[in-house]
Formats: structure tokens, sequence, C-alpha cells
């Protein structure tokens, strides 16, 4: 489809006019319903585009007139919505491509999802040919509040047997939040839940098959909306894992974009070579994808309507620093943990600024048993408007950035309207405020909406509380860190001596050098007279097994280390020749390596993601690589300030810098080098795995003790990734 992803955007949700095919008399048909969605808009005046229905077999529909087709309407429609079954959409998508429609949304389900690819694709031809944008097959549409288009088709009421209506769907309403989903009713489904919170979506896209229009096109569209504050996104999987990470990228520069990954225990079926491919899940890698773009994942359903609510609400914060206040102890102290977890500081109280507090507060009968020193726990005693005070006395501590309070309501000093009272204490603060309102009566759900009416947020577990405060903080951490991202330049293209499969030592060599890591003295033994070269390198060595195809030579018994002299160096070469034909392999010769002391084994390997391309993963090595599962993991390439950030946040970063007193590696040489590794493979698409297992790091010292590059076959050119 076309490579200007935002050509013709605009008219699917700001059409100057909109026909609907398959609309019809009876009431539950989805032309139908939708049809009725968009003259009640247009009743409203929030519709302003002219309205058409489309279908030969009635000449009206209620109040207006119905055409056959779409030569028969008094102008070519911006928008059509197709809510026709498949076996007539190509016809009727031909039709409107002829016709000079800008934008088409196909509501049918029954193409590629169900087989159907063929259908599915010459649908996509003909709309290409005539530079028509489709949003779908197989989705609900979208929403647009502002504009009134509307092709969502779930009804919002149940008829019962007795003919009353019951609700089975909380309307959206207007707010600043966009909504991509590919999950057309867990998509109505989150806007129903932000409803039940008192928050409004902007739009809602259901992208569908993404026969053209998809989940980057749709971000890309909203990053720059004045009106949306914040993109929530359900997400099954990609297509262009790439441009995902660059559109999203620049849109969290400006707004928080939150993500829900489903499918996250699916591994990717692909052979592995090499310890590194053996090591990266799918999932992972979506992971590593996430934190390079910027985007918030939340890890279920409910977090992201939390982390929604949360962006949505709160003022950016300028700091982690938090300040507990509640009137019972036991849920400060879980809010305190789960602060604690999400790296939010919870910290005590000067001296002084407590001594001022219990000033202000010297004639309250709570003083006496509360504690000051954060979590501040006022007591049961503490009444209401105490406690709405002391709310306003702690957000003015400079000490404090974020307020999470707890007022437990069935204590008796609380009053019924507790809500109302604090809420309106604390709603026009300029720092982050989040309640926890603990309960399911109908006095605790009253008293959450009432603070939810003022813009507080308000939660049923301190847990849940507590992450939606430690949401606002890595969002502004992530987006300050995105937009001091310096870009990466281009490196150089490397030629080989063959076009696939595992590289020649040589050429090995030749990546190395280009990454500046070293290598120990070795030479090539490919007969027993060769062996007296070894005087030059030194005792003792290490000897391995050189067969073409070969990758794990420890597997097979083809690793001796500390092989003393010439003697049993003739007896190990004597070895894995007899050893290379009872294994069927092509005996190439013995490698044969002066042995590298000290230094801590890494491995530092790359590979090819279907979705996102070229994976770095750096960790611990040797061969228990994959036992130990201790590395980090990044979409290449990576900046040297990138890795320093990522090892910081690890296990591997502590041993780095010499755990309890071992060795140590000058972490930002290493660095450098890793960047420059993640590099070679993104300039270079033909290299499918490349793996230096183990690197040993030594100070400033960066030396491979065993490398090898598999070939697969990528096209010879660069193609960075620019975020």
């Amino acid at each position: 489809m076309p490579h200007d992803h935002m050509r013709g955007m605009r008219s699917f949700f700001e059409p100057a006019s909109i026909a609907v095919a398959g609309v019809s008399t009876d009431p539950d048909k989805l032309g139908s319903i939708i049809f009725d969605n968009l003259v009640a808009n247009s009743k409203k005046g929030i519709l302003k585009a002219s309205l058409y229905a489309l279908n030969p077999a009635y000449e009206r529909i209620g109040d207006r007139p119905c055409y056959p087709s779409l030569d028969n309407l008094p102008e070519t429609p911006e928008l059509l919505i197709v809510a026709v079954p498949e076996s007539l959409t190509l016809g009727l998508i031909k039709e409107a491509a002829e016709s000079g429609v800008k934008a088409a949304v196909v509501i049918a389900s029954g193409y590629a999802e169900a087989g159907r690819k063929g259908l599915e694709a010459e649908i996509g031809k003909v709309a290409e040919k005539h530079d028509m944008r489709i949003l779908g097959p197989n989705t609900i549409g979208l929403l647009d509040t502002r504009s009134g288009v509307n092709s969502l088709f779930l009804r919002p009421t149940k008829t019962l047997p007795d003919g009353s209506q019951i609700v089975s769907l909380i309307k959206p309403l207007d707010g600043e939040i966009t909504i991509v989903t590919q999950s057309g009713h867990l998509g109505e489904t989150i806007a129903e839940e932000l409803a039940s919170n008192g928050v409004g979506i902007r739009a809602l896209v259901g992208t569908g098959n993404q026969l053209d229009v998809s989940v980057e096109d749709v971000i890309q569209y909203f990053a720059d909306d004045p009106g949306t504050k914040v993109v929530v996104v359900y997400l099954e999987g990609l297509r262009d894992g790439r441009r995902f990470v660059e559109v999203a990228a620049n849109a969290a520069t400006k707004k928080p974009i939150v993500v829900f990954k489903v499918g996250k225990t699916s591994v990717g079926a692909r052979a592995a070579l090499t310890h590194t491919a053996s090591l990266v899940g799918s999932y992972e890698v979506y992971q590593a994808a996430f934190r390079k773009a910027g985007v918030i994942e939340a890890n279920s359903l409910q977090e992201l309507v939390d982390y929604s609510v949360a962006l949505v609400t709160l003022p950016k914060p300028k700091g982690n620093r938090l300040a507990i206040v509640t009137n019972a102890g036991g849920v400060a102290a879980i809010a305190a943990d789960e602060a604690a977890r999400l790296g939010l500081r919870v910290d005590t109280l000067s001296k002084k600024a407590q001594r001022q507090l219990r000033a202000e507060f010297a004639g309250a009968a709570f003083t006496s048993n509360a504690s000051v020193v954060n979590p501040f726990d006022l007591t049961a005693s503490v009444t209401t408007d105490e406690l709405a005070e002391f709310s306003k006395s702690v957000l003015v501590q400079p000490a404090y950035d974020l307020l999470l309070e707890l007022p437990t309501h069935q204590a008796p000093a609380m009053g019924y309207d507790l809500g109302r009272r604090i809420g309106d204490a604390v709603s026009n603060a300029k720092k982050p405020v989040c309640m926890c309102v603990i309960g399911d009566s109908e006095l605790a759900g009253r008293i959450r909406r009432d603070f939810m009416e003022r813009g507080v947020p308000s939660f049923p577990t301190p847990e849940r509380a507590a992450r939606a405060l430690g949401v606002v903080v890595a969002y502004e951490k992530v987006r300050r860190a995105i937009g001091g991202r310096p870009h990466l330049h281009k490196r150089h293209l490397l030629r080989f001596s063959q076009k696939r499969g595992q590289l020649s030592p040589d050429d090995v060599s030749r990546v190395l050098h280009s990454c500046r890591i070293g290598e120990p003295k070795s030479v090539v033994i490919h007969s027993p007279s060769e062996i007296q070269k070894l005087e030059m390198i030194g005792f003792p060595v290490a000897c391995k097994l050189l067969s073409r195809g070969l990758v794990h030579k420890s597997d097979v018994g083809g690793v001796a280390l500390d092989v003393a002299g010439v003697e049993e160096a003739k007896l190990v070469f004597a070895r894995y020749r007899k050893l290379a034909s009872r294994k069927g392999l092509k005996f190439d010769g013995m490698l044969v390596q002066e042995m590298v002391e000290g230094g801590i084994e890494l491995i530092l390997g790359g590979t090819k993601d279907p979705t996102f391309g070229p994976v770095l993963v750096l960790g611990l090595g040797g061969t228990y690589a994959e036992l130990m599962r201790e590395y980090l993991l990044a979409l290449s390439p990576v900046t040297p300030s990138e890795v320093e950030a990522m090892l910081a946040q690890t296990k591997l970063g502590r041993i780095l810098h010499g755990y309890r007193g071992g060795p140590s590696v000058e972490v930002g040489c290493l660095s450098k080098v890793v960047s420059r590794f993640s590099a070679v493979m993104v300039d270079n698409p033909s290299i499918d795995q490349m793996e230096v297992n183990p690197l040993i790091a030594r100070g400033e010292e960066i030396l491979s003790a065993d490398a090898r590059v598999v070939l697969g076959a990528g096209e010879p050119r660069v193609a960075l990734l620019d975020v």
C-alpha cells in the first residue's frame, strides 16, 4: 500500500460527505446501526458532513432518501462505510475507487483472518491503484467524538422479555484519549471502562486486518492532534516493527503512548544457530521495542485503564518523591512497599518540617498519636476536615513531588462526604494526587466517584493507586530520554567472500576488527607438521576443532583448554581429525589460541527478529549462557550511552563493576564496542546471526575467545533505525 502513510487519513476523521452501504429497514443490521448513529450525531449538530444511505432495495430509510448506487448520489462521498457481506465488497470498492472516493471503512469479516487472503489482496490492489485508503476489513471502524464520524455498531442496550431495555454498554464520553485497537470489542470495552471512571475519549479506531491503515498510521495521525492527550493501544502483533518504533518514539516525545500487548507466551519458531537466537523470545523483543520507543507498557487490561486515567488527568511530576497520607497504617504500608518496587522515594520528612506540621495542627486531637514522618498516619481519630487541611499542608512541602492518600471511610470520624471535601481541597494541586478508597460498599463507590468528578483519580487498592502515580513519573523519564537521544550515524558495509552460511575465520576476524574487538594470538593448523608453529604463541593454549557449519564446538568435544605443549597439541589434533570423521564433519583444521586469563566472560550477540529486524543481546557468557539467562536485550543499533543506561539497571552491570571484589570492566569502553557491534547487522542485512561467546572483558581490553557470523539472504543495503 502507499508509502505516504498520512495521505488521505483526514478523510476518515473529517470527511465532507459520508455514504453508508448496507443500510436497511431492519434496525439490527450493522449498516442500519451505523447510519442511525450518524443521523443522531447530525441532528445534534456534531456531524457536519453530508450523509447518504446506499441500498438498491430501498427508496427511503426513515425520513431520508436511499440511493441504489454511488453513481446516483448528489455528490461523490469522501468517506464510504462498507457494511455489506464480503461477497459484495469487492465490487463496491471498485465502484468507489473509480468514482473518486478518498477513503473506505470495510466492516465485514471473512477475509485474511478466515484464510481468504486473495480476496483481501484484490481489494488492496484496487484501492491502491486509485489512491483510496482502506480501514479494515474485519473492523468496527472508528469513532471521532469531535467530528461525529461513528461506525461503531454495538448497541448500548438489550431488550428484555417484557420489552424493557437494559444497558449493556456504557457509551463513551468525550475526552482526550485516543484508543487504537486490533480488537474492536476490546476497544469499546476500554472506552466503557474509562467512562465508568469519568474519563472520555477523543477517538476510537479499530484497525482490523490492517490491509492498508495500520496501528502505526493511526498513532502517527494523532501524535500531532491537539485534542489527544494520551494514545492507548491494544496490540496483538505488528507487520512493520521498525516503523512502529520510529512512529511511537516520535509520538512519545509529545504525549504518552500506553500499550497492552497480548500473545506474550509465543516464541519465534526460527532455527537457533547460536546461543543468542535461543535466548531471545518474541515477546522480549516487543519489550525491547517498547523501551526503544519510550512506550509505556501495561501488563493487564486493568493497568491499561488505570494508566490512561492517571496520564490524562494528572499534571506532570517534577520528581519521584512520594508522600503517603492515611488514617490507617496498614494500607499505607502496602502503598509504601509498592512505591519502593516502582522506584518511587518515600522519604522521611525532616525534623524541622515535622515540628512545623505538629505546630500547625497543635489543637487537633489526632496529633498526640499521629506519625508525621512519611507515611503520615494520622490515626482513626482524624476528622474529614482535618485530613483535608493536612493534605494541603503536605502538598506544599518542597520535599515531595506526589501525594498518595488513603482515607479509610469506615472510621467513625470520617464523614460520608469525604470525597467531596478532601477532593475540593486537593483538586487544584499542581502536583499529581491519587486516592485509594478500599471497599465494595455503596459509600465506597460514591466516594471514588466524588474524587473522580473533581479530577482526582481514585482506586480501590493501594497497589493500583501507587502504580498510577508511578506511571506519570515513568513517562516523564522516558520522554526526557527520547528527547535527548542523539541520532545514530551511518556505518560502513562489509564485503564477504561468500553469500550464505557460516563465515570463514578470516571474514569473522574482519567483522570483529570493525567493532574494535581484539583476538588472542592464534594460528590455524592443517597438518601435524605445522604444530611447531605453536612455539610462536607460547603455551598453554586453547585448541578448537574447525569445521564449516559446526556452531557449538564444545557440544561435540571440540574444545581443549590449557594444552601444555607440542606433544599434547599433536594428540588433540589427531583426536579432532577422528572426531570429525566419526561425526560426519568436514575437517578444516584446528584453531590454536593463546589462553586468555582473567576478566569476565560475556556473550555479545545479534539475531534477526522477523518483525523488528536486528536485535542485540549482551549477557554473561561461556557455556552457561542459556542456563543463567542474565542478559540485556535491545533493538539495534544502540548508542554507547544507551548501553550504559541499560547496564546500570541490571545485575550484569553490578558484575561488570567488580561485584564483591571480583574483576571489573571499563564499562565506557565496553559500551562503545557493543554500540559498534550493534550497527553491523543493521548495516549488513545479509547477516542473520552473529555472536561472540565468550567475549572476554578485562579493564579496557575487549577480546573474542570464540565468534561466529551466519549469513542469510538479506539485501546488502543500509537500513538504520532513526529514533
